[in-house]
């Protein structure tokens, strides 16, 4: 396990995230993904208004309304800096869990998977418990040989079950 130590504060812990599925993991990195996207455009409009490009009519902003919208991006850009932590607390716990390499970008975002629903296995799948679905034995959670054959493995069409 990592000893990762976050900057910010964080509402979920390195352990606590360590117990979840891989795919509700995978989901909230999606989740946060478009939260940080939506930040970035909303501190990109935010700059421009308050630093339009040249010749473009200034709405002469007063003062105060002009700090309040930079504090606006500044809170924007330490919520950007916190959830991007949180990722890769996440990628973290996806590689403590799966003992692959959290930045594989098969780990990344669980975007076709309807909530509630799970990705049948498939040659080479990895599981987080000790069988596959028909008690089918795992080597390293890997589907292979015989187990292939009892699981309807077929190379050319994925999983009969």
């Amino acid at each position: 396990m990592s000893d990762f130590i976050p900057r910010h504060q964080q509402p979920v812990t390195l352990a606590q995230l360590n117990q979840l599925e891989p795919e509700l993991l995978t989901q909230e990195i999606s989740r946060l993904r478009n939260s940080i996207s939506h930040l970035q455009r909303s501190n990109k409009e935010l700059d421009e208004f308050l630093n339009p490009p040249e010749g473009a009519q200034d709405d002469e902003l007063d003062d105060e309304t002009r700090e309040e919208l930079r504090k606006s991006i500044e809170e924007n850009d330490e919520t950007i800096a916190s959830q991007e932590e949180r990722m890769e607390m996440i990628r973290i716990a996806l590689q403590n869990q799966l003992g692959v390499d959290a930045a594989n970008s098969h780990y990344d975002v669980a975007a076709s998977t309807p909530v509630g629903q799970s990705v049948p296995p498939t040659r080479g799948s990895l599981f987080s418990n000790e069988s596959g679905p028909t008690g089918a034995a795992l080597t390293n959670g890997v589907v292979s040989g015989e187990d292939e054959t009892m699981l309807g493995v077929d190379d050319s069409n994925g999983v009969y079950l």
